[in-house]
């Protein structure tokens, strides 16, 4: 998984606000050989996760949401967008795993533990533009690094195709 500059329209979502997703633990890290990042949120025994690539200027190659239980301090999911499979064992101070792509490439990640109150996490949007539902996300590092992307228009949308757009700066 590589991100390229984008050969197409390099269009960037100002999508509208979007709110950090609330958990007990939270883990925003970096997918090792990709220019992508992970945030997991943990609240209770469900946890939410987003993986991406996305940066202005660049074509968004992976974007996808998991979300599930978790067991034994463990997350396996798949995404419903591309079927991409998250497994990461989520520890006191760090989470680690794998990404596995569709196609069978599979990814590393570590994910440590972010600091109550700062500005890391992960963030979802949802809106319209132009009559055409969206859902955005970002996920924001500790020292200020991010990805994030929004797919326009969201789940299926006769005669349109869904296109993953790069997200404006924060």
């Amino acid at each position: 998984m590589q991100c390229h500059p984008s050969t197409q329209n390099t269009t960037t979502l100002a999508a509208g606000a979007l709110r950090p997703l609330a958990g007990t633990a939270i883990y925003p890290g970096t997918v090792t050989g990709a220019a992508a990042l992970i945030g997991i949120t943990v609240h209770g025994t469900r946890a939410r996760a987003y993986v991406c690539d996305g940066m202005p200027g660049w074509a968004v190659t992976l974007a996808d949401w998991f979300t599930g239980p978790v067991r034994a301090g463990t997350l396996d999911a798949v995404s419903g967008q591309h079927r991409v499979r998250l497994a990461a064992r989520l520890g006191g101070l760090t989470a680690s795993g794998t990404v596995t792509l569709a196609d069978g490439q599979i990814y590393r990640f570590t994910a440590p533990l972010a600091a109550s109150g700062g500005r890391a996490g992960v963030f979802e949007g949802t809106g319209r533009l132009l009559g055409l539902a969206y859902h955005a996300g970002r996920i924001v590092l500790p020292g200020g690094g991010q990805r994030s992307a929004a797919e326009y228009p969201a789940g299926p949308a006769r005669e349109h195709g869904i296109a993953y757009l790069p997200l404006g700066p924060t």
